[in-house]
């Protein structure tokens, strides 16, 4: 098996090592298909367990060895609150 292109507007760190270029530089303009992930909370939960949560999911994605199963999976680790 051969990957062609990959789905996203900027390179993969490891995947110009592996010739695969983005859907752009194959000639396809625009197209960008990209895996979303979040993490929610009931309404109404008390702040200070969403802070915690918050603070806690951070300080995991992190740590090198999930960092790396990330990258091995060519999943970008992007943080957001809100």
């Amino acid at each position: 098996m051969r990957a062609l292109a990959v789905t996203r507007l900027a390179d993969l760190p490891d995947v110009p090592t592996m010739d695969v270029p983005t859907m752009a530089h194959a000639g396809v303009q625009g197209l960008e298909i990209g895996l979303w992930i979040g993490v929610f909370a009931r309404a109404g939960t008390a702040p200070a367990i969403v802070k915690k949560l918050e603070t806690e999911l951070e300080r995991i994605v992190q740590l090198s060895d999930v960092r790396e199963k990330f990258r091995r999976q060519m999943i970008t680790t992007v943080g957001s609150a809100s």
